[in-house]
């Protein structure tokens, strides 16, 4: 048997069904894809989005804290982003933004990667709208970067892909508890 990942309920030898008779085992790219599309066909894409959901919860935390003494309206935007329209499973984590939404975390980058002192191009004065009033200034001063998803992601990301093995797990019993 070549290199691969094998999910199982149990502690148990990588393709043998034991007394549980749950396991899946995945052998590259391909048959993970496989799996997935038959995890789908029986549970339904929003029991996958829902199980990926949970198992970004610490590093949605992780990077919330990381930023929360900077800006609350960012750390409060950060979360999962479930991609419409896809074949497969896809959430992604971050800043959430949008026309209709609560959500305001459109400036994350400034943050995440910081910016140079900004000078008007063409006007002589920059202009602002902050609050309801303008506010007129000749240059914005410059964001030192502060990191927030990077080190949440180095430091969650074995516990992350340690949760979504869990969640594919609770799927199959589930599944299995279906038959």
């Amino acid at each position: 048997m070549g290199k691969g990942v094998n999910i199982s309920t149990g502690f148990a030898t990588p393709g043998v069904s034991h007394s549980n008779g749950v396991s899946l085992n995945v052998d590259g790219i391909k048959d993970l894809q496989r799996e997935i599309e038959k995890l789908k066909a029986r549970t339904g894409k929003k029991q996958l989005d829902y199980a990926l959901r949970r198992a970004a919860k610490p590093l949605i935390k992780t990077a919330r804290k990381n930023i929360k003494g900077v800006s609350r309206t960012l750390a409060m935007s950060i979360g999962v982003i479930i991609a419409k329209r896809t074949r497969n499973p896809l959430v992604f984590v971050g800043p959430r933004i949008g026309r209709r939404s609560k959500f305001d975390g459109w400036f994350a980058h400034f943050y995440e990667y910081g910016t140079t002192l900004r000078m008007p191009r063409r006007r002589k004065v920059l202009k602002f709208d902050k609050d309801g009033k303008t506010i007129y200034a000749k240059q914005a001063e410059e964001i030192k970067a502060t990191p927030f998803m990077r080190p949440a992601w180095d430091s969650m990301k074995t516990t992350v892909l340690a949760n979504i093995s869990k969640e594919m797990k609770n799927l199959l019993v589930k599944l299995k508890g279906r038959k």
